[in-house]
């Protein structure tokens, strides 16, 4: 498998044209939202596949559906970011859950035993560093 990881100020549609599958895990911010929009569906490999983790406000949901529709893209994974954490009947999640080649979970699948260490581990190292005057993880 090849990766290729989109970094700030590279062009999001070149970085795409060929991938297989197109994983969106993007923090919602001044510069993020609405970022994932429909010329971004539509440059899509044909037959590729979309997987997101985060709020539909980085992404246009309608325009990934159009893009399912017309066969561009393949199949979607959402974890319904928008969505209240494991509300099943929040309007948003039952919006993504409506689409038949959109496979959703109602964003519960950041909640795993690997997940609640790898927070545990990663505050326990910010307190300690704190600690010490030497601050990290620090959003700016």
């Amino acid at each position: 498998m090849n990766v290729n990881v989109f970094k700030k100020g590279d062009d999001l549609i070149v970085s795409i044209k060929e991938a297989d599958v197109v994983v969106d895990c993007l923090a919602l911010n001044d510069s993020t939202k609405g970022l994932l929009n429909r010329d971004f569906f539509q440059s899509f490999k044909k037959g590729s596949f979309f997987i997101t983790i985060t709020s539909t406000q980085i992404y246009n949901l309608d325009a990934l559906k159009e893009a399912l529709n017309q066969g561009i893209i393949a199949g979607a994974a959402s974890d319904a970011g928008s969505a209240q954490s494991g509300n099943v009947r929040d309007p948003k999640y039952l919006t993504i859950l409506d689409h038949p080649k959109i496979l959703a979970t109602p964003h519960i699948a950041y909640n795993s035993d690997v997940t609640k260490r790898v927070c545990y581990d990663m505050m326990i190292d910010n307190i300690e560093e704190w600690l010490k005057g030497k601050p990290i993880n620090l959003v700016g």
